[in-house]
């Protein structure tokens, strides 16, 4: 089950914060996810992988001004 941080600085990929994660943080979960991966196709499966195991939903944002949720393929 993924880790939820509600009001403090994200630790993981998934979080419920007001601002974003900083860009070091950023930078540390790319690198987490593409680690061992030699071509385009295998860092875009790492990333496919990490957003599946990582990504709590349904969860709602703000897209364009308007309030959305999201939540996963059936």
């Amino acid at each position: 089950m993924p880790k939820v941080i509600t009001g403090v600085t994200c630790r993981s990929i998934v979080c419920c914060c007001d601002s974003p994660p900083p860009d070091d943080h950023l930078d540390e979960l790319i690198e987490q996810a593409i680690v061992d991966a030699y071509t385009d196709d295998e860092q875009l499966s790492g990333f496919h992988v990490m957003i599946g195991d990582n990504l709590a939903v349904p969860f709602q944002t703000t897209v364009l001004g308007l309030q959305v949720t999201a939540s996963a393929r059936p």
